[in-house]
């Protein structure tokens, strides 16, 4: 009788400890994007490094990873010099850790450049936005401000302003033709406001839509419009809107919950 008493406590105890060792032993699907170059990254994944490459302020294909400990650890190779008969070797050499919560399932993750200064562990800053529907559900859109500029932003009947390195969800409501009127205006030096963008948002079934504003000299080559250039020729960095559109399977939405 004392037996089944006892085994019934420990299995009451022991719950909590077990769910939680099988939530950080799940695996999370991860997205990022670099700042103004391309970098070339890895992940560490038990005794593999799994490739991790980033384009300038366009997600990567997302790709299931598992935290170690509640973290993802990146990498970067380097490469020992060869010594007498020996080849050279690979060298990993960390350059920026994630902590990842137990309830996350879907993440994008932003490398921004970090400070001269920041040791070669730091060598990114690494902002995290959570994609899971509880955080950007359906329907919704997502502003992310990277600019040194203040943004208003008037989404439908929401206006709100997103500080430099903020980040505002809204979740507006659609027209019968799926729609939103948006408009986007970012603050320049003079402190006077410059349309970013001033039209109608077209909102798929089982989407949402990421707007991403920059301070960016790489967006402007990449689509041909140089504007203002650096004495030496070189293209200047400018206020550019980059978005995207994230489709959502029916089954993960929580829209309406």
């Amino acid at each position: 009788m004392f037996s089944r008493i006892y085994s019934l406590i420990f299995l009451l105890l022991s719950a909590p400890l077990l769910a939680g060792a099988a939530d950080l032993a799940k695996t999370v699907q991860v997205r990022g994007f670099s700042y103004e170059t391309p970098i070339s990254l890895y992940v560490r994944q038990g005794n593999e490094y799994t490739p991790f490459n980033l384009k300038p302020f366009a997600p990567n294909s997302a790709i299931q990873l598992k935290p170690e400990q509640g973290q993802l650890t990146f990498f970067v190779e380097k490469n020992q010099d060869a010594a007498g008969d020996k080849p050279a070797s690979k060298k990993w050499l960390r350059v920026a850790q994630v902590p990842v919560q137990n309830q996350t399932s879907d993440l994008m993750l932003a490398f921004l450049p970090a400070t001269a200064a920041a040791p070669d562990s730091d060598r990114y800053n690494v902002i995290v936005y959570d994609n899971d529907a509880r955080s950007f559900p359906v329907e919704a859109i997502r502003i992310i401000n990277l600019s040194p500029a203040n943004i208003a932003a008037k989404i439908g009947e929401n206006a709100f302003m997103v500080p430099p390195n903020e980040t505002q969800v809204v979740t507006p409501a659609l027209d019968d033709k799926r729609r939103i009127y948006t408009q986007l205006a970012a603050q320049t030096l003079t402190k006077e406001w410059r349309f970013l963008f001033k039209n109608p948002i077209y909102m798929p079934v089982q989407a949402k839509l990421t707007c991403l504003i920059a301070y960016s000299a790489s967006v402007m080559a990449a689509r041909g419009q140089p504007g203002n250039l650096n004495p030496d020729g070189t293209q200047a960095p400018q206020m550019v809107l980059i978005q995207w559109t994230d489709m959502v399977p029916a089954e993960t939405s929580t829209k309406g919950k």
